[in-house]
């Protein structure tokens, strides 16, 4: 597995900072696979066709931060050699030909992707799939 480029980490960063109040840092960004053109080479605009970017993040947690204490059973976890406690993310990016700078970011609700159907009126099933030229 080959290491994402730093737009990848900013954007999970930025999805963590938007989740609430405990405070994760990624200390590890896997690719797992990389499709371009994703969705059947649709083109969005100017902004042209998606590179679609499966892969996995690693985040560290401190368990003495008072901000992680929402979290069931964090004083339990098992720590790495810095003394936090990690975990795993599967993360899908899509990423334009042409970026405009903004950078859109969906936490799943309990795994399932809701973006689609809340701006586009997708499926929630073509959400999740993102393959076909109408999931997104």
């Amino acid at each position: 597995m080959k290491t994402m480029p730093t737009i990848a980490t900013l954007a999970l960063l930025g999805g963590g900072l938007a989740a609430g109040p405990a405070g994760a840092e990624v200390t590890r960004f896997e690719t797992v696979a990389a499709e371009t053109p994703a969705l059947q080479g649709r083109s969005f605009g100017e902004r042209g066709r998606a590179e679609k970017i499966t892969g996995r993040a690693t985040i560290a947690l401190d368990p003495a931060d008072p901000h992680n204490a929402v979290i069931a059973d964090i004083a339990l976890s098992p720590r790495n050699a810095e003394g936090r406690v990690e975990a795993t993310a599967d993360v899908v990016l899509l990423r334009p030909e042409h970026p405009n700078g903004l950078l859109l970011v969906e936490i799943p609700n309990r795994g399932r992707k809701l973006i689609g159907p809340l701006v586009e009126g997708s499926s929630t099933e073509a959400s999740g799939r993102l393959e076909q030229a109408d999931d997104a």
